[in-house]
């Protein structure tokens, strides 16, 4: 989880603001002061109850699904350290990507308990709320603890509702619901091998009808492979389960853009040279 460019649109934000406009936000008078949240009152959150918009860099709410406590209180600040909201004492801003990962630190130093309460929280999570749920998931993965693996195989496996939106043509729940589980699978992958949970749900979804799923279950399974004879034999035990007409995603590879050889690129572009003349732009009859 990368959340550095939230720092990055700060402060290209900040580097557009004219020097005059920030002196006099600085001579503000008192009484019309500039209000800043504590560390306190952000943790607290908003109490009434909102609806999440599935989109990244919204603050996750439902604050109330951990309970009270310095583990629900490490869980919360670790949630709003994911998107970025955050800061230190004296109110400036912190590295977004520094904070997220030494909360990141302190929440695995937990052991199992975030486990539980993570799980408990996903269970506890309105199902509209789709980014806060795929928040909870992914700390679940970036755990990197077999402990996980039997929620996590809970949440991939689980039935995938039907359609909310209908009649929205820009938005659909299904494919929501497909991010939070093929997140879960991934994280599924990379505890295959270190956990007895974490394979058998991952053959069960290289049977799934959504090809999502269905391409990180055997992508996980596979990559938990100690040895060529075994991803061989993981192979020929995934072309038993999968149609002929998916078998194609067993010997799918994917290869690291960095390896990838890139074209000989001139030192100066000469776009005069190379554009052809257009001729006259077309006209619309003179009217009659």
């Amino acid at each position: 989880m990368n959340t550095a460019w939230l720092g990055l649109v700060f402060g290209a934000c900040c580097a557009c603001i004219p020097l005059g406009a920030l002196a006099q936000a600085a001579r503000r008078p008192a009484e019309n002061p500039i209000e800043l949240k504590t560390g306190k009152e952000l943790l607290r959150g908003d109490a009434r109850e909102t609806t999440d918009s599935a989109r990244p860099g919204a603050v996750p709410g439902a604050d109330t699904t951990f309970p009270k406590g310095p583990l629900g209180d490490l869980l919360r600040a670790h949630l709003l350290a994911m998107v970025g909201v955050g800061t230190d004492a004296g109110q400036k801003y912190q590295d977004a990507e520094n904070a997220y990962q030494a909360s990141l630190r302190a929440v695995r130093e937990k052991g199992p308990d975030v486990v539980k309460l993570l799980g408990n929280a996903y269970a506890r999570t309105p199902e509209d709320q789709y980014f806060r749920r795929w928040a909870l998931v992914e700390t679940l993965r970036e755990l990197h603890s077999p402990d996980a693996a039997a929620t996590l195989a809970r949440i991939a496996t689980s039935a995938i509702p039907a359609e909310r939106y209908k009649n929205d043509a820009e938005r659909s729940s299904v494919d929501e619901e497909l991010q939070i589980r093929v997140n879960a699978v991934e994280a599924l992958g990379e505890l295959a091998g270190r956990s007895e949970a974490a394979e058998p749900p991952l053959l069960e979804l290289a049977r799934s009808p959504h090809i999502g799923l269905q391409r990180a279950a055997i992508r996980g399974y596979l990559a938990a492979a100690a040895a060529p004879e075994e991803r061989r034999s993981r192979s020929a035990r995934l072309e038993r389960l999968i149609p002929a007409e998916r078998r194609s995603l067993i010997s799918l590879e994917t290869t690291d853009v960095k390896s990838v050889p890139h074209p000989q690129m001139p030192e100066k572009f000469e776009i005069d040279k190379r554009r052809r003349p257009e001729g006259e732009p077309p006209r619309a009859n003179p009217k009659r």
